[in-house]
């Protein structure tokens, strides 16, 4: 039960039954009888916002800048024994985050992995990656932003990925975008869907053995990219926008981007919903070159049977939403 006053605190209270009698496995624990039951209220002060928002932006008809940050030093010190698997490589991950849409209190971001350059003092996008996922957000006057994907966001780590069933990000921006703190993350993982580290995960009781999920609390240090915008727009391009039984395809004409200067992707939005629909983005798009590796289209494989009526199509140039169109169940657009 979450209870925010409007003195600025929130008071958390956690009520339950809890078991003696289990039998144990390693440090995993099962089975017991009800013992009794229990309730606790903590009260925490929350942190106030800014006095002025910082205003966010996007590109308009593919025109103009849109902001992006960096997220890096991920660290997972809940569960306690958490930070021990942090040599499966948490901590060398790198993101680019930037945003696709706006609505009134929110919109769609466009994560995609990125690789640290020492000498620029940044990360720059992961050519061939097919680490690369959507959000979508929630953005207030007071300057809190929350990135969420409860659909399966999927991190890839030494080539093995994690898949998130719900995957958190929450900051707070000053009035030059840049995050007042550390992030703070949270993640949702069934442990049966962890490649590999599932079982291991089970064996030390860190799952929960009735939904056999794992929920991991961290943070990370969120950052504007570069000067905290991109502008990735394409000139001379005519994009065209197919919508199929099959598929969902972006065709290029004109252009001159070559197919591994840049991290393309189609990103599909609900637009009755405003939310981003789940796919394994970085696995099931194909894309296809000239003779002079000239990027020439880009499709998405699906099934449009469950898919909505109405959905907004973006084609991605690393986290630049550099075309987009409205594609009506059997329709085309431009």
């Amino acid at each position: 039960l979450f209870a925010r006053t409007g003195s600025g605190e929130v008071t958390i209270t956690i009520e339950g039954d809890y078991l003696e009698n289990a039998e144990r496995d390693g440090l995993a624990f099962s089975g017991g009888t009800t013992a009794g039951n229990f309730s606790e209220s903590f009260t925490f002060e929350v942190a106030p916002g800014v006095d002025e928002a910082f205003e966010l932006s996007v590109p308009v008809d593919g025109e103009g800048p849109t902001n992006v940050w960096e997220m890096r030093r991920l660290a997972v010190p809940l569960p306690t024994l958490m930070p021990s698997y942090n040599q499966i490589g948490f901590d060398s991950l790198h993101y680019l985050i930037g945003l696709v849409e706006l609505t009134e209190s929110g919109g769609v971001a466009w994560v995609i992995e990125a690789l640290p350059d020492e000498e620029a003092g940044r990360a720059f996008p992961a050519i061939g990656t097919q680490g690369m996922f959507a959000f979508a957000f929630e953005y207030d006057d007071e300057g809190h932003l929350t990135f969420q994907n409860d659909q399966g966001a999927s991190l890839v780590v030494l080539n093995a990925p994690i898949t998130f069933d719900d995957f958190r990000i929450s900051v707070r921006l000053d009035e030059n975008g840049a995050p007042v703190d550390p992030a703070n993350v949270t993640g949702v993982a069934t442990c049966g869907s962890i490649e590999f580290y599932g079982e291991f995960l089970r064996g030390l009781g860190l799952c929960n053995p009735t939904s056999d999920q794992l929920v991991a609390f961290g943070a990370a240090i969120v950052e504007p990219w570069g000067d905290g915008s991109s502008e990735e727009s394409l000139t001379d391009t005519d994009v065209t926008f197919e919508r199929t039984g099959s598929s969902v395809e972006a065709t290029l004409s004109g252009t001159s981007v070559g197919i591994d200067d840049v991290v393309s992707a189609l990103v599909l939005v609900d637009t009755e919903t405003g939310l981003p629909l789940s796919f394994p983005y970085g696995v099931d798009l194909v894309r296809e070159a000239d003779e002079a590796d000239v990027l020439r289209s880009i499709s998405l494989p699906v099934n449009d049977e469950e898919l909505p009526d109405s959905l907004e199509a973006y084609l991605m140039l690393n986290t630049y939403p550099a075309a987009s169109a409205t594609l009506e169940r059997q329709g085309t657009l431009e």
